[in-house]
């Protein structure tokens, strides 16, 4: 699930935390997963650190930071891992590179509406194929209902429902 998304030319460390604050400001996770770019300050080997409640081991200087300041675990993808790639190749493919993009407040809004469909209209494996519920078409199966396909992404996918 994509909780939060931002655009900027520039990514510092900085901005970073700042869109992390933003993004936790009213319900905090218990780990963020995160890759191995250089500005997160990358130790040669795990540093073992605390804060109020707990005790781990960390492997940048960012995952200090997250826990001392927010009591949430950073937790680094290993060389070679696929999550945060996967997310982004396949917001490229199904859609990014499908499109003109006009400037920044246009990759907003459609980054906006792909993060929807991701999140609820497209089929996961961890949901065992099965969007979210519509609350408009959810419940029981209607008598003679029929299957709606609802555009989604400028009509570049459709995320198909039963309705009455």
């Amino acid at each position: 699930m994509i909780v939060d998304f931002h655009v900027t030319d520039y990514p510092t460390l900085d901005w970073t935390k700042q869109q992390i604050r933003n993004a936790c400001f009213e319900s905090q996770p218990k780990f963020l997963l995160h890759d191995n770019d250089g500005k997160f300050g990358q130790f040669g080997r795990p540093l073992r650190v605390e804060n109020d409640r707990d005790s781990i081991s960390c492997r940048s200087a960012f995952d200090v930071w997250l826990f001392q300041e927010m009591s949430i675990r950073g937790i680094s993808t290993p060389y070679g891992a696929a999550h945060i790639e996967r997310l982004i190749g396949t917001m490229r493919r199904e859609y990014l590179d499908r499109l003109l993009i006009w400037n920044e407040a246009h990759l907003r809004c459609l980054l906006r509406e792909f993060v929807n469909w991701y999140n609820h209209g497209r089929v996961h494996q961890g949901l065992n194929g099965i969007p979210d519920p519509d609350p408009v078409l959810a419940g029981p199966k209607p008598p003679g209902g029929r299957l709606v396909a609802i555009p989604v992404l400028n009509g570049l996918h459709h995320d198909y429902r039963l309705a009455a």
